[in-house]
């Protein structure tokens, strides 16, 4: 289906720190160079006041790292099992011996151009994310990952949705490591992110696991085979996944 104007958003996502965990855990040091995009389906539901987000997650989405990727590694001491068998109940203090060195990764300063296709998405909830993303508003608390990053946005107006018929072209967008092409002549830094593409929200269990390549100099191209999902969008070529 050609996309039409309408069935498309896009916009600037950005915060002063941002730390994107593996979904399975709440405790991995180490972070996503990007927002997955469940993390967007959580940015959307909670941008609007939505409780039950669960029809945002047939949307299709595309993102681009803005500027290079800088991370830094942060400590912090605490101790194992605090709250548990190590709190010595009966002589009324805690038990401080196992402690342990914690660490994490930040990104500083990120700043990321997020798209979506909300064609199968109902009107109404579109025109309510529309109406937000233009007033800048939110319901709850954006964050950058997790609630200590607070998030900031900014709507782009798009001008121009065409659709890539080659089947060979450079993105500025993430792509599915399946279609990823290596070509020398195409000057980029990347990694590659395995991420859940399905959530079921009642529940928070993650699902659909695949792997992406994503470009972290920002505004470099990475070379890609065309499989009907590419679109030019502001003169940008966008991905979606």
């Amino acid at each position: 289906m050609q996309l039409l104007n309408k069935d498309i958003i896009a916009f600037k996502l950005w915060g002063d720190y941002a730390h994107y965990s593996h979904p399975a855990t709440n405790y991995s040091s180490l972070t996503y160079p990007c927002p997955p995009k469940t993390t967007i389906i959580g940015f959307i539901g909670a941008m609007i006041g939505l409780d039950d987000y669960q029809e945002l997650v047939s949307m299709r989405y595309s993102l681009s790292i803005e500027k290079t990727l800088i991370k830094k590694e942060y400590q912090f001491n605490g101790i194992q099992k605090a709250l548990s068998s190590s709190l010595k109940l009966k002589s009324g203090y805690q038990d401080s011996s196992a402690k342990k060195q914690f660490k994490r990764e930040l990104i500083i300063a990120p700043e990321y151009t997020v798209y979506l296709d909300l064609a199968n998405i109902s009107k109404d909830i579109v025109s309510k994310i529309k109406t937000y993303l233009l007033g800048h508003k939110a319901v709850y608390p954006l964050y950058m990952g997790i609630n200590q990053f607070g998030a900031d946005f900014e709507n782009i107006e798009i001008t121009q949705v065409e659709k890539v018929k080659e089947k060979e072209t450079s993105i500025q967008t993430l792509v599915p490591l399946d279609d990823f092409i290596f070509n020398p002549k195409v000057v980029s830094k990347i990694t590659n992110c395995r991420f859940a593409t399905n959530i079921n929200v009642k529940n928070r269990t993650f699902s659909e696991f695949k792997d992406f390549i994503v470009e972290i100099s920002g505004k470099k191209e990475i070379y890609v085979n065309n499989n009907g999902n590419i679109y030019k969008i502001n003169n940008q070529v966008v991905c979606f996944v």
